[in-house]
């Protein structure tokens, strides 16, 4: 974990400078541009700065002139701060991420044990129609078929043979080293606000995949309740016995797969500092 100071230091490196009073579009010192919304209407937040008589300051505010929250400024230490703080309640511990891990991978065995005996199948069907196939060419030599019917015939079997073909290809998984994917996110997240700090120009692409769909915050208040991803689902429902994290998983399988593989690429671009 972070301390204060440790949040403020890094954000004087973050932050930028200017003389003029402007609203900011492209700026990475407002990153939760993207994430973070009003509370009362529900639109992102933007933000701007102004300068002071000895210093800068920097704000967040809401847009949306119908808002009663229009213009009204939310400190950029203030909402970050809350932010990393919020990020804390919702880091997934150590007992949680051990059972995750085992889960995934269990289940992972399981469905490439069902994939491997699918694609025996597939290839059992292709030896039948491959040796069909040259059966039909075999009875168009001896004059059995007609131009027409031969044609008609071996169409017939190669659109069975394609069709095969492509389901035996959905059954091959590529490589994905599942297992050391793991053990690195389990890694990676244990600590969200310290690594949303270290993630820098990442930080958008991190925020997407925890808030997919942003988080409400209202000043004086806090931030509200949000979707998240659903690694962080999971975390956030385990130890309910009414919902084990096995029939989450299964649910909710291919998007794991998917969140697992947008870690990987998180991982290959950045190597953190935890």
């Amino acid at each position: 974990m972070i301390t204060k100071e440790e949040y403020f230091k890094i954000q004087s490196i973050l932050s930028g400078k200017s003389n003029r009073v402007k609203r900011i579009r492209k700026n990475l010192n407002f990153l939760l541009r993207q994430t973070v919304k009003c509370g009362h209407c529900g639109e992102y937040l933007t933000g701007s700065r102004s300068r002071g008589r000895n210093q800068q300051y920097y704000y967040y505010h809401c847009f949306n002139k119908e808002c009663s929250m229009y213009g009204k400024a939310i400190s950029k230490e203030k909402l970050e701060y809350d932010f990393v703080e919020y990020l804390k309640d919702i880091t997934p511990k150590k007992d949680f991420l051990d059972v995750f891990k085992a889960v995934v991978l269990s289940l992972w065995d399981r469905q490439d044990l069902d994939l491997k005996t699918e694609a025996q199948n597939y290839e059992k069907q292709l030896m039948v129609l491959d040796k069909k196939r040259k059966r039909i060419f075999e009875m168009r030599e001896e004059g059995s078929y007609t131009s027409e019917e031969f044609k008609e015939r071996k169409e017939e079997v190669e659109n069975q043979i394609m069709a095969i073909k492509i389901s035996l290809n959905e059954t091959r998984i590529d490589q994905f080293d599942i297992e050391g994917t793991l053990t690195y996110v389990n890694s990676f997240i244990s600590n969200l606000g310290r690594l949303w700090l270290d993630l820098a120009t990442s930080q958008v692409r991190f925020q997407k995949m925890v808030f997919p769909e942003g988080i409400p915050y209202k000043r004086n208040e806090g931030f509200g309740t949000a979707r998240l991803g659903l690694i962080y689902e999971l975390n956030r429902t385990f130890g309910n016995e009414k919902s084990p994290i096995v029939d989450y998983a299964l649910t909710g399988w291919n998007q794991i797969i998917a969140e697992l593989r947008e870690w990987e690429k998180i991982k290959q671009a950045f190597s953190p500092v935890l």
